[in-house]
């Protein structure tokens, strides 16, 4: 309702109200639903407040989330990627991180092209391959919408089901569109720091 009065008044320059949906069941797919239905994120309770401020943060961009602390902590305006778990799993090991990044970087797009053909194709065992490998490579960087969207498509795949399919590919395109900049931003500021 709220979406269809703001395309009704956008001709008066009505801007767009921004919601967070919150809830106590965490059921598979309600965050899909939630989007679906023209909310920008979605939170399941218990609340944590880190994740609730990224949250946030991440839904009014960079101009709006600026004000948003918790604790002291600005938190950033783009999904989270948990540069600590990353670092964590390849046992602290800088140059493997930059290694494993730039491979991830690299390979990535071919991934989710591999997806999308999978689809597409309706061919259930690429489905189930291209979603596990993607999978394998979000899990070090604790993107968690990302990381469901791409293990609903390997579920369905091995299921042989494709009546979700384009929702979850959406929702994990749209993920990688905004986690591939951050991951090429650490290429970027290694790279810097190395010339210095």
């Amino acid at each position: 309702t709220l979406r269809e009065r703001e395309r009704n008044r956008k001709s008066k320059g009505r801007a767009h109200t921004w919601v967070v949906a919150m809830t106590a069941n965490a059921m598979q797919g309600d965050r899909e639903r939630c989007l679906a239905a023209g909310m920008d994120d979605y939170v399941s309770k218990p609340i944590r407040a880190d994740k609730l401020f990224d949250t946030i943060a991440g839904v009014l961009g960079p101009r709006g989330g600026e004000g948003l602390t918790a604790g002291s902590t600005l938190r950033s305006a783009e999904p989270i990627v948990d540069w600590n778990a990353a670092l964590e799993a390849v046992d602290g090991e800088q140059e493997l991180l930059h290694t494993l990044v730039q491979a991830v970087v690299d390979e990535m797009p071919k991934m989710i092209t591999a997806v999308r053909r999978a689809v597409d194709g309706r061919d259930p065992d690429g489905l189930g391959t291209a979603a596990h490998t993607l999978k394998g490579s979000l899990r070090y960087f604790r993107v968690d919408a990302a990381f469901d969207a791409a293990f609903r498509l390997e579920r369905m795949g091995r299921d042989g089901r494709f009546e979700d399919a384009e929702q979850a590919l959406d929702v994990l395109e749209s993920e990688i569109k905004r986690i591939l900049p951050l991951l090429e931003g650490y290429l970027s500021s290694q790279a810097a720091n190395r010339d210095h």
